[in-house]
């Protein structure tokens, strides 16, 4: 393979690129403030579910970034 052959590969993925940042940038914010919010009020059961949620979606991204790309 040459380096143009390389950098065209990288560019057919550039869009899916882009908007897997925008939504992991999206992601956190709207993280962050959900966390804010619950730890003022000292929820205990909804901050659970939240976390165990939080980790189920990133196992899954993880997941589907692997199968995509392989």
């Amino acid at each position: 393979m040459t380096r143009l052959d390389i950098l065209l590969a990288a560019y057919q993925h550039y869009d899916t690129i882009c908007t897997a940042l925008i939504l992991v940038a999206a992601w956190v914010a709207v993280t962050g403030q959900m966390l804010d919010w619950m730890l003022v009020r000292k929820w205990r059961a909804i901050i659970l579910i939240f976390w165990s949620l939080v980790i189920t979606g990133y196992l899954a991204g993880i997941i589907f970034v692997g199968l995509k790309f392989s």
